[in-house]
């Protein structure tokens, strides 16, 4: 009897579905990342009480892994920059960085907002074809 009342991994038996405790313990590990997100896992299950593997499961990516064909500064930025900095010499890394950073905020927001939609597109085809390497937009 002494055990029904311990709590296993964050979830307390008695309390609700397993549904609803897991979906609790969501919610606190991302309240507590909203905090720091530098705290690594096992700091975070210390401190919620929780079992290491949930603060894992909550925490994980859930994206496809880097691909080429989906990122953006690939088709957008890095050419601009290219280009406009083509030629010039820079005698060390301060100059490079002021350069950059000019280039930069000469870049249009028209221009960026039309790369996020072609991102959305290459996202889209990238779905449709289940992740298979494709060229062109």
């Amino acid at each position: 009897l002494a055990l029904a009342n311990q709590k296993v991994g964050g979830l307390n038996p008695c309390d609700g579905t397993a549904d609803e405790q897991k979906a609790a313990n969501v919610n606190r590990v991302r309240e507590l990342l909203m905090r720091d997100r530098r705290l690594p896992v096992r700091m975070m299950a210390e401190e919620l009480h929780i079992l290491r593997e949930i603060v894992t499961e909550v925490t994980e990516l859930s994206h496809p892994p880097y691909s080429p064909d989906l990122a953006p500064p690939n088709f957008f930025l890095f050419p601009e920059l290219k280009s406009a900095l083509k030629g010039h010499r820079l005698p060390n890394i301060s100059h490079v960085r002021a350069a950059v950073m000019r280039e930069l905020k000469a870049v249009q927001k028209e221009d960026f907002f039309r790369s996020l939609q072609q991102f959305s597109k290459r996202c889209q085809r990238f779905i449709v074809k289940e992740g298979a390497y494709f060229e062109g937009l």
